[in-house]
């Protein structure tokens, strides 16, 4: 066979490959595949527990979540205070009643966990991910990656109880240092729907409630705030995708979130994603 052709086919093989590699990674996965991937840290009271040696280390993680409900107070009038619980019990029933400094405090311990006992692994999980092109490029450069999207599995919606509990189960399978990307939807948050979504500084941009699309968006917002203080507590790098003109940043637990983890924006250029000068 001719060189250039025999690399042409080489090239279509990866290709295919990677491309069921992603539909494994992505489309194919549910809550199911992670629930029983190792326990939650409860004893058999139901009490939070963790070794000993971990006392001073969830002492810090604390410290810092108590600080995080000050940013929460100060920038989003304590919507993260109240919303995550609601969150988190639809997710984990067995969280009904348990403070949100438990619940979240139990999220990280049980990464904590896999890692110390090696079962960890993924090194890229992308929320919201559209086709998932960033995560097929991870695949590509080797990484452990999952991705998930209503539009790929209708069961990776995060408005449901599973959805949203393989999005929090992905961040406790991952190592640290791995990526977590969050392509949160912008439709409501964007300046051409401002006049519809009556978002403003004046109410903290989570615009009329009483409009399905804007409660939407308020609660996939405060979902996405929810996931990357999570990520930032797991040493995990995160990046929050969304158009210049959008407010989400701005709004309700995303800014006390991006406030407390002193998040930077870097502005991209679409004429280096293949678009018009």
């Amino acid at each position: 066979m001719d060189g250039i052709l025999k690399a042409v086919r080489e090239k279509i093989e990866i290709e295919k490959q990677l491309q069921h590699q992603l539909e494994t990674c992505s489309a194919d996965i549910c809550a199911a595949m992670f629930e029983e991937f190792a326990p939650f840290p409860h004893n058999s009271n139901g009490q939070l527990c963790w070794p000993a040696h971990w006392d001073a280390d969830v002492g810090d993680l604390r410290k810092h979540l108590l600080r995080f409900f000050e940013y929460d107070d100060c920038f989003s009038g304590c919507r993260a205070q109240r919303m995550w619980p609601l969150y988190l019990e639809a997710a984990f029933p067995f969280m009904r009643g348990m403070p949100l400094i438990d619940m979240l405090t139990s999220l990280v311990v049980r990464t904590w966990h896999h890692r110390s006992c090696g079962k960890a692994w993924l090194q890229s999980v992308e929320f919201f991910c559209g086709k998932a092109n960033l995560s097929l490029a991870a695949l590509e450069a080797g990484l452990k990656a999952a991705a998930m999207d209503k539009t790929l599995n209708p069961e990776h919606n995060v408005l449901e109880a599973p959805g949203l509990r393989l999005a929090l189960l992905l961040l406790t399978a991952t190592v640290p240092g791995a990526l977590e990307w969050l392509g949160s939807p912008c439709n409501s948050y964007v300046v051409l729907c401002r006049a519809q979504s009556l978002r403003s500084a004046d109410n903290m941009y989570l615009g009329d409630e009483s409009k399905y699309f804007v409660l939407e968006g308020n609660c996939l917002g405060d979902i996405s705030a929810l996931l990357v203080l999570l990520g930032v507590m797991t040493l995990l790098r995160f990046g929050l995708e969304q158009p210049q003109n959008s407010v989400l940043p701005y709004s309700g637990c995303m800014a006390a979130v991006l406030r407390y983890v002193e998040a930077e924006q870097t502005l991209t250029y679409h004429y280096c994603f293949g678009g018009e000068r």
